[in-house]
């Protein structure tokens, strides 16, 4: 994994990028990375924000590899985290797959529009349902391959 880099003030934000190879056994490396990042940047954050961080972090970065792959290409995964103001994190996870259908995230196993609880998901889905409830803003790129969030941290 490319080491990560902390860039100054741009645009108001502080944040760092990394950028690796979309395999499931850099994962864990890149949420501690970005973890670390934010217990730095945001002092005394509470447990159950962390878990949450780590949660989200977790769920985007698999989807990432697991859909975000070209047939025979090197993919990589570009990993931003960020905090927008002193108590608002952001995370963009962005891979070099095709993308998918935002319109189809999260549906029923019926096949229509979700609207009852998490058992009721179908497996396709499940990940960006659970990143929605544990974040204030949820945003994908009409290609959909890029996923940006935004949280708000709590302290201890």
């Amino acid at each position: 994994m490319n080491k990560i880099t902390e860039r100054g003030l741009r645009a108001g934000y502080k944040f760092f990028t990394s950028r690796f190879k979309a395999d499931i056994f850099n994962i864990k490396r890149a949420i501690n990375d970005a973890l670390a990042y934010y217990d730095r940047s945001f002092d005394m954050m509470d447990d159950s924000t962390r878990l949450e961080l780590k949660i989200v972090l977790n769920e985007l970065l698999i989807n990432a590899v697991k859909h975000g792959g070209k047939a025979g290409a090197a993919n990589y995964i570009k990993a931003v985290a960020g905090m927008a103001s002193d108590d608002r994190a952001f995370l963009i996870i962005e891979d070099d797959g095709d993308g998918y259908d935002t319109a189809r995230s999260v549906k029923s196993r019926a096949g229509s529009a979700f609207d009852g609880g998490i058992d009721d998901i179908e497996e396709t889905g499940r990940g960006i349902y659970i990143v929605k409830s544990l974040c204030e803003d949820f945003m994908v790129n009409e290609k959909g391959n890029k996923v940006v969030i935004t949280k708000r941290l709590r302290t201890a």
